[in-house]
């Protein structure tokens, strides 16, 4: 195999870019600026390409490559979501990092707690949330719309379903957003680890004092309490892992999706201006949205030997799928730089696909369409702050670090 080029059955493939050789997408600084000249010159020269950087993984930036990958849990393990392998502190997370069959059983038990029925029966709570948040940053005549409303929905909503008490509701978000900055920034790595440890140590109270009290009504935690899976009761390690994931997934994801999708949108004054006029319209806005701005970069690991787009991988060797250039692949989607809420086809992989498609996404949609809603209801004008720039970043996922509106 020569030195700039991956193994490849067939000839299709130009040889790798220079800058890819030690290309790591946690701290490339273009990369976080923006990602899609990488991505574009990728699927055009080399859609199954290798870096060596964080110990060597490759590449995958095609939508039909990246899809095919994700739906193949039998050939592609999800034990570890990132590059350089980074071991969980309280182990796996459930059943994110679990591999078939052994996932399966803990997804069935998971997806009535996450099924459109429960999305709609959380709306009003999210509504009333989003909208205290959102008349104090009207009120103040604006701000930071990540860090006054779009970094503080996800917590106060999700925790409250789960559960928790008042406290654990303002420790945990205090704590997610330690982890939301420290993820993009290498350097506060130490910061992240001990975030999660203590939200760890959290999650091991809760749990215990929840299991020792019993169910206390329809709450995540009291269903928990009394699941089971494969005929036997959860073990208290089995719930506080559950919880963990459900947490972190469900909490910076949709503030990165939130801010995307509103920063977008007050760069753009004709679209918000169409959405207010017609708010049944945020549901397809969404969507094509969220195509644009696929936010998470995901690892798998194949079992065995494998070909993917034409390439051949061996075992056991790190694979990154960029979601957000199978969002932008001209051969999927015409035009792919441009927001178009009237595309006829608007099928993404925001929310992945397969076995570990996201178990949240009917929850996720709702929060960000009643955000959305409540936010051109209350604030039609919003628009950029000229006095400041908007501060993006990648790495495994695409956000906003500071979005300043004028409300």
């Amino acid at each position: 195999m020569a030195d700039d080029a991956p193994a490849v059955v067939g000839s299709r493939f130009a040889a790798q870019p220079d800058w890819l050789r030690t290309f790591d997408f946690w701290t490339d600084a273009s990369h976080h600026a923006d990602p899609y000249p990488h991505y574009t010159e990728l699927r055009e020269r080399c859609p199954v390409a290798r870096s060596d950087a964080l110990g060597g993984y490759w590449l995958v930036t095609r939508y039909d490559d990246i899809r095919a990958v994700l739906q193949d849990g039998a050939t592609f393990s999800s034990r570890y979501i990132t590059v350089p392998d980074t071991p969980e502190p309280a182990g796996p997370r459930i059943p994110l990092q679990l591999d078939p069959p052994e996932h399966r059983h803990y997804r069935q038990l998971l997806l009535s707690l996450f099924s459109p029925a429960t999305a709609e029966a959380l709306a009003p709570t999210t509504r009333a949330i989003a909208a205290r948040l959102l008349d104090t940053f009207v009120h103040a005549g604006g701000g930071d719309f990540v860090a006054d409303v779009a970094a503080r929905l996800p917590p106060e909503l999700l925790l409250r379903w789960f559960g928790f008490p008042d406290e654990g509701v303002e420790l945990l978000a205090c704590l997610d957003e330690t982890i939301r900055v420290g993820t993009r920034d290498p350097s506060r790595r130490d910061e992240v680890f001990a975030a999660r440890a203590e939200a760890d140590a959290y999650f091991q109270h809760i749990v215990d004092e929840r299991a020792a009290t019993g169910p206390t009504g329809e709450d995540v935690l009291s269903v928990l309490v009394t699941a089971t899976v494969r005929g036997r009761a959860l073990t208290i390690e089995e719930r506080k892992r559950i919880l963990m994931l459900l947490y972190s997934a469900g909490l910076h994801t949709t503030t990165n999706t939130l801010s995307n999708a509103v920063a977008h949108l007050a760069a753009h004054p004709t679209l918000r201006d169409r959405l207010t006029r017609e708010p049944g319209r945020i549901p397809d806005a969404l969507e094509e949205l969220m195509r644009y701005e696929s936010i998470v970069s995901v690892r798998r690991t194949p079992l065995r030997d494998v070909v993917v787009g034409g390439v051949q991988i061996a075992a056991g060797e790190p694979i990154m799928l960029f979601l957000g250039s199978a969002g932008r692949d001209e051969a999927v989607f015409q035009d792919p730089d441009v927001v178009d809420i009237d595309r006829p086809v608007k099928t993404h992989l925001n929310f992945g696909a397969g076995p570990h498609r996201c178990l949240g996404s009917h929850v996720a949609r709702m929060e960000l369409r009643v955000a959305l809603e409540e936010l051109h209801a209350r604030a039609p004008a919003y628009r950029l702050d000229p006095r400041r720039s908007v501060t993006r970043h990648t790495g495994v996922e695409r956000g906003v670090d500071e979005l300043w509106l004028q409300a």
